[in-house]
């Protein structure tokens, strides 16, 4: 439990922390657009996706992935309960 409480807490300082040094000039941030950095934003999201997804299915179901989940990057496994038997 006390792990679980840690990795959440040291999640959530790396996301809430400042990524601006206060040394010398501003540095401008990065561009959310279709050059090539939204591809790289776009190919790291659909992975962690797809990871994130299959992590929480095996946590929660005990199984893997189909493919058409893993091809939506994990969004089909979100938005489509599993049918109860």
């Amino acid at each position: 439990m006390k792990s679980k409480i840690l990795a959440a807490v040291l999640a959530a300082s790396m996301a809430f922390s400042s990524t601006v040094a206060f040394a010398g000039d501003v540095v401008p941030g990065p561009k959310f657009g279709t050059g090539p950095t939204g591809w790289v934003w776009g190919i790291f999201g659909c992975s962690s996706g797809i990871i994130f997804a299959a992590i929480v299915a095996n946590w929660q179901q005990n199984r893997q992935l189909t493919a058409k989940e893993a091809a939506t990057c994990g969004l089909l496994f979100w938005f489509t309960p599993p049918k109860r038997k």
